[in-house]
């Protein structure tokens, strides 16, 4: 079985195929037989800023329960809609017609007609054939990886000949075969680490030594299996065990140095940046004054050497967040335009200005945003004013609604630790993209001159997290 896989590696170096990068318009109409859902989203798990990023978003007629999305795209993605995956395509135009069906774990089923309607079904009929389920492998995991290892190879065979029989019998294109060949390879690779997380006391050697075998390193070298978000989860988590496993004994510090030390001497080009990019992504979490240095470098390396956009861009956003701990706001964040209850637009600087002398939690949410209110709710029943006060704490209630109206009937009605509730502007806005607010609720504490001490902070029902923040 070893050696079929290694074979496949090596053709699969030497030979691989580019996938078409042409403009594109692709349209997804839809519509729902009975329950109708009030929007719906493809989505796609961005692995170096680590959320979820909308390919396209549309709303739902509530009457018809029918739905467009139309969106240009340059090259393939493969992305989330609901429980099932599709590998979108440019120039595709379908349509998917959504029933309920409680026989099947999803709870609905699908009917996909149109332009390249295989694309979209192939995912599915891949979790239906395929035998082997790996969740189910993990959670009866016995500590014996080589048996595991077997069941995943196994599993890459089974899939790799239900995607001959399925391009076979639709007539997919050369494009989508190659796709997803690599994309089945790195789910593969994905499985083959999944025992590493069941205990911190894993034994990486077998691990490492049947990757060394399958030329791991000379993968790392193949640029097109970047374009897969399943092969950079790989990295990941290649460099989470195999590589920081030395440095185990080491404090979180000390391990994130000799870690980032040891990427930068023994890799090189695309893989390089991405380790670097995660060493990143974790140094930043940290907020600590010891991880400065360590942020600082890589942020003046990727601005000078790396050449993955995405990874820049990200880098130098995270930066410019981190960098301003402990800072006044920038001027164009504090000229944010926000709406009060009465529909005077008034700035951000002039409320935290009225706030001065107190520390102030700023509450990220939406009238949409179920967590938010239940955080809200479960807020103002576990602390009381005085409690803040005697803190000298306040709140500042930041809504990320678009209307108006229902947006002050709802707070007329709701109640909160404050009366500070406004609603932001034209989103998004210099204020999201600064503190990079992918998803709510979120919290930012600032100081009592308006400094800024986390923009991450705990919510507000850990209020213990709050004031231990606050006293420090």
């Amino acid at each position: 079985m070893i050696k079929k896989i290694n074979l496949f590696i090596c053709v699969f170096i030497l030979s691989i195929s580019k996938l078409l990068a042409n403009d594109g318009a692709v349209e997804i109409k839809g519509k729902f037989l009975d329950i109708i859902y009030p929007s719906v989203d493809l989505l796609y798990y961005d692995i170096v800023e680590q959320r979820f990023k909308y390919v396209n978003k549309a709303k739902v007629d509530t009457n018809s329960g029918d739905f467009t999305m139309k969106f240009n795209i340059s090259s393939p993605v493969f992305c989330k809609f609901y429980e099932d995956f599709f590998y979108v395509t440019p120039g595709d135009s379908v349509r998917i017609e959504i029933a309920t069906d409680t026989t099947v774990y999803k709870g609905y089923k699908l009917n996909i007609t149109g332009h390249n309607a295989s694309h979209y079904i192939f995912s599915d009929y891949l979790m239906t054939h395929s035998k082997i389920n790996i969740d189910r492998l993990i959670k009866n995991y016995s500590g014996n990886w080589s048996l595991f290892k077997n069941e995943c190879v196994t599993k890459y065979n089974v899939e790799n000949k239900l995607l001959d029989v399925f391009s076979k019998e639709y007539k997919c294109s050369k494009d989508f075969y190659v796709y997803w060949r690599q994309e089945i390879f790195s789910k593969y690779l994905i499985n083959l680490l999944q025992p590493l997380y069941q205990t911190k006391n894993a034994d990486i050697t077998p691990v490492k030594k049947f990757l060394e075998k399958m030329r791991i390193d000379s993968i790392f070298k193949v640029e097109k299996m970047y374009t897969h978000q399943s092969f950079r989860y790989f990295c990941s988590d290649y460099l989470k065990f195999i590589i920081r496993d030395q440095y185990a004994s080491l404090s979180i510090y000390e391990e994130l140095n000799e870690t980032y030390h040891y990427v930068i001497t023994h890799y090189s080009k695309r893989i390089k940046e991405y380790f670097v990019c995660f060493l990143f992504n974790r140094a930043i979490l940290l907020k600590d004054k010891s991880a400065v240095d360590l942020v600082k470098e890589i942020s003046t390396l990727s601005l000078n050497f790396f050449t993955d956009v995405d990874i820049k861009s990200h880098i130098k956003k995270s930066y410019l967040l981190f960098s301003n701990i402990a800072r006044m706001l920038p001027d164009s964040i504090l000229a944010t335009k926000i709406y009060d209850r009465e529909g005077r637009i008034t700035e951000l600087r002039d409320v935290l200005s009225s706030l001065k002398g107190k520390y102030i939690l700023i509450d990220n949410w939406a009238l949409w945003c179920t967590p938010c209110i239940a955080e809200i709710d479960k807020a103002y029943a576990s602390l009381k004013v005085e409690e803040l006060q005697e803190k000298e704490l306040q709140v500042l209630y930041l809504s990320q609604d678009e209307n108006f109206y229902k947006w002050t009937e709802f707070i007329k009605k709701k109640k909160f630790l404050s009366q500070n509730n406004f609603m932001l502007m034209n989103m998004p806005n210099s204020f999201i993209n600064f503190f990079m607010i992918h998803t709510i609720p979120r919290y930012i504490l600032l100081g009592r001159d308006g400094d800024l001490i986390d923009y991450d902070a705990p919510r507000l029902s850990d209020h213990d997290s709050i004031f231990r923040l606050i006293k420090e």
